[in-house]
Formats: C-alpha cells, structure tokens, sequence
C-alpha cells in the first residue's frame, strides 16, 4: 500500500514512516557519512526493528528503494540482524543476509522489469512516463529511475545522469525523518 505515497513528494514518505511506527518499525533519515556507501542500515532497538536510511545519490525514489530493502531484512532477516547486532546495506555480509533478494523485493515493488519493457520505447516522452507512472500510482521519477537501473543492466547503456530534472529534491521527502 505504499506506492501512492510515493506521488506525495512532500507528505508521502513521512506518513509512511508514521504508520510504520504505529506497527513497530522505527525509520529515520541520516545523512550520509561522506567515507561510506551505505544507503541503510537494519537494528534491533528494544527488541523492534529500527531502519536508517541514508541521502547516498540523493535521489527520491532511491530512499524508498531502500525503504523497501531494508524492510525486507526487518521481514525476513530480523532474527539473523538481531544476532549480529545491526546490518549494513552495501556491506559484505558473513552472516548471509541475502542482499540481492531485499533488491529484488524493493525494485519488484516499485518498477520491475516488465514495466521497463513497456516503458522503454517512449522514455522521451514525458507526457507518457507521467501517464505511466500514475496508472503504476508511482512518482514518475521512479520510472525514469527503474530505467536508468535496467538500461544499465541489460544493455550497458550508461543514462544515471540523465533525466535529473524528474527527480524531486529529497530534502522535501526527507523533512520530520532526520534525528539532527
């Protein structure tokens, strides 16, 4: 149920995270240390999940890709985070915390790659993406993200710096999430 949020650039993520604390889940927003490529963590705080995530890339749609990622590991992994203490996305696990499943589950939920298929031919034309976008009730930045990932994927096709004016600021997303 969290895709329609993601169209509320401002409000959106904030009351998702709200509700996620009503059930038990903590999220806040940190930013990024400068000597890492963390885009989130997974806790255990007082016996309930706790997720960070971080501004790395400061993209929209990449805070909630790793929302969703990281609560995978709080679905999924939870007993195996508490043991260790904590888990580190982008970190080399030992403790064989599947990584590529918790992408998987997160670019699955939000733009997969049937969605690329379809979209791919008219990527130019904004009118289409943003028709798109609403019928998937996603933020359109999320399909010219989903593309950039499977163009790059699939192809080779380098477009990471292309389409940037799409992308919301994520200081608008992330306002009421940061301890600081």
């Amino acid at each position: 149920k969290m895709k329609p949020y993601s169209q509320d650039v401002e409000h959106g993520l904030f009351n998702v995270c709200r509700s996620l604390y009503n059930i038990g889940v903590t999220v806040i927003v940190q930013a990024h240390l400068v000597t890492s490529q963390y885009r989130g963590a997974t806790f255990v705080v007082n016996d309930k999940p706790c997720v960070v995530l971080t501004d790395l890339n400061k993209m929209y749609p990449t805070l909630w890709f790793a929302l969703l990622h990281e609560l995978y590991h709080v679905l999924f992994d939870l007993d195996t985070v508490n043991k260790q203490g904590y888990h580190l996305t982008g970190q080399p696990d030992l403790f064989l915390v599947d990584e590529n499943a918790a992408d998987h589950f997160a670019q699955a939920y939000f733009f997969d790659e049937k969605m690329y298929r379809q979209i791919a031919p008219t990527i130019h034309n904004e009118y289409i993406v943003n028709s798109y976008a609403r019928k998937h009730s996603i933020h359109p930045s999320f399909v010219y993200r989903g593309f950039q990932y499977f163009v790059s994927e699939r192809e080779g096709k380098d477009y990471w710096k292309a389409f940037s004016q799409h992308f919301p600021r994520i200081d608008l997303a992330t306002r009421g999430l940061s301890p600081l």
